[in-house]
C-alpha cells in the first residue's frame, strides 16, 4: 500500500493555498472578536450572508443564469451577501453605542436566531435547501485552479489592505471595547470592522462553509494568545496552526481514500486538527507555567 504524495499535492495546493489566505485573514480578525467578546459574531454574519447567497441563487434559478452550481460565483450572489452583513453590520455597531444593560452578544444571538428563522422561511418558500446546505458545509472539492477562488482572493485583498491600513484605530477600539469614553466615530470604525468580517465571510462560506470560517476564526486566535498579547507574535502563531491544519485536513481525506477507499469531507479534518492543536497549546503552556513557578 503506497501514498503518491505528489497526486495529492497536485490536487489540494490551491485549496491548501486558499484555506492558509482565509485562516489568516480570520485569525486577525479574531484577535480582535476575542477583544470584543463577541465569539459568536461571525456565525450570525455568515447566517445573513448565506440568505443572501440564497436569495440570489433563487433569483439566479428563475432567470436561467444558473448553471450547476456556478450561480454561487456570480457577482450578484457576493452583492447580495455582501449587502446584507453590511446592514447587520450597521445594526451592531449603532445598537453597541447606544446599547443600555444589554450584552451584545446577547443581541447577536437574538439576530441569530431571527436570521435561522428567515433562512428556514425563504427555504420553505424557495426550495433552496441545497443552496443552503452548501453554504454551511462549503465546496472545497469544486477548487479548479486559482482562476475558481479568483474573486476570494481579490476580496480578502481588499481585507488584508484595511487591516494594514486601519490597525490602530481598530486595534484602540478593540482594547477598549467596553468603554463608554469613545466619541461617536467609534461607529465608523466598528462598520468598517464588521464588513471587513462581513466581505471576508460572505467570500469564504461559498467555498469552506460556516464551520470552518467559525474555526478558522477563533481557535488560532485562541491558540496564539495563550502565549502573547502582541498581535506581532500571535500572527505567526496564528498562520503555523493554520498552515498545519489545513495541509493536514485536506490530505487526510486522499490518504483515506487511497488507503481505505473511505470517502471523508475536508471541513471536519481541518477544524479537528486545529482542535487538537489548541490542546497541545494548553497542554505546552500549563506545563511551561508549572516549570516557571516551580524554579521561582
Amino acid at each position: 500500500m503506497t501514498i503518491d504524495f505528489q497526486l495529492i499535492y497536485e490536487e489540494i495546493y490551491v485549496a491548501v493555498f486558499l484555506c492558509l489566505m482565509i485562516g489568516t485573514i480570520m485569525g486577525y480578525l479574531g484577535t480582535h472578536v476575542l477583544k470584543r467578546g463577541i465569539v459568536f459574531i461571525d456565525i450570525s454574519l455568515a447566517q445573513f450572508a448565506a440568505i443572501g447567497a440564497v436569495l440570489a441563487g433563487h433569483v439566479f434559478y428563475d432567470h436561467g443564469h444558473s448553471h450547476g452550481h456556478g450561480h454561487e460565483y456570480e457577482p450578484l450572489a457576493y452583492f447580495c451577501s455582501i449587502s446584507a452583513v453590511i446592514l447587520v453590520a450597521i445594526f451592531y455597531s449603532v445598537v453597541h453605542k447606544y446599547k443600555k444593560n444589554i450584552s451584545l452578544e446577547a443581541i447577536i444571538g437574538v439576530t441569530y436566531a431571527i436570521g435561522f428563522a428567515t433562512a428556514v422561511f425563504i427555504i420553505s418558500v424557495c426550495g433552496s435547501q441545497e443552496l443552503h446546505a452548501e453554504s454551511f458545509a462549503g465546496n472545497l472539492n469544486a477548487i479548479m485552479g486559482f482562476g475558481s477562488i479568483a474573486p476570494c482572493m481579490m476580496a480578502y485583498g481588499v481585507v488584508a489592505i484595511c487591516a494594514l491600513l486601519f490597525h490602530k484605530p481598530l486595534t484602540r477600539i478593540s482594547d477598549n471595547y467596553d468603554s463608554k469614553k469613545e466619541g461617536i466615530y467609534v461607529i465608523f470604525w466598528d462598520i468598517l470592522f464588521y464588513t471587513m468580517m462581513g466581505v471576508a465571510i460572505s467570500y469564504s462560506i461559498v467555498h469552506i462553509g460556516v464551520v470552518m470560517v467559525f474555526v478558522y476564526l477563533v481557535i488560532p486566535a485562541v491558540t496564539a494568545s495563550l502565549f502573547t498579547d502582541k498581535l506581532s507574535f500571535q500572527m505567526p502563531i496564528i498562520i503555523l496552526a493554520v498552515a498545519v491544519a489545513s495541509i493536514i485536513g485536506l490530505s487526510v481525506p486522499y490518504i483515506a481514500y487511497d488507503s481505505w477507499e473511505l470517502e471523508l469531507s475536508t471541513g471536519p479534518h481541518v477544524g479537528l486538527i486545529l482542535g487538537l492543536i489548541l490542546i497541545v497549546a494548553v497542554l505546552v503552556k500549563v506545563v511551561a507555567s508549572h516549570i516557571i513557578r516551580s524554579k521561582g
